[in-house]
């Protein structure tokens, strides 16, 4: 198999590989193909798997977004609060924003 080409925009890239392979897996699961996550994100599976060594490699660093994005959010709405003791409104803005 040939080296897929060298990429412009390689952060750009990961994103667009990573917000389609969180939807392949919503609706999928495990069973997702990177075939099917390649023509969500109009990428060759060769283009996936340059960035990321195996699907399960992939599926992790969609977990550690997501996770990361729930921490930020947490702590974003955690920190609103900090002039009041008014533990009840924090926790609240914390449920909301992990709704989001």
């Amino acid at each position: 198999m040939a080296r897929p080409r060298k990429i412009e925009g390689e952060i750009i890239t990961v994103e667009k590989i990573l917000n389609a392979a969180r939807l392949e897996f919503a609706e999928q699961s495990h069973a997702a193909r990177l075939e099917d996550i390649g023509k969500r994100c109009g990428l060759s599976r060769a283009t996936i798997l340059h960035h990321y060594e195996s699907k399960n490699v992939l599926l992790n660093a969609v977990f550690e977004q997501a996770i990361n994005t729930a921490r930020a959010r947490v702590l974003a709405a955690a920190q609103v609060n900090t002039d009041t003791d008014n533990y009840v409104e924090t926790i609240r803005n914390i449920a909301l924003a992990l709704r989001e």
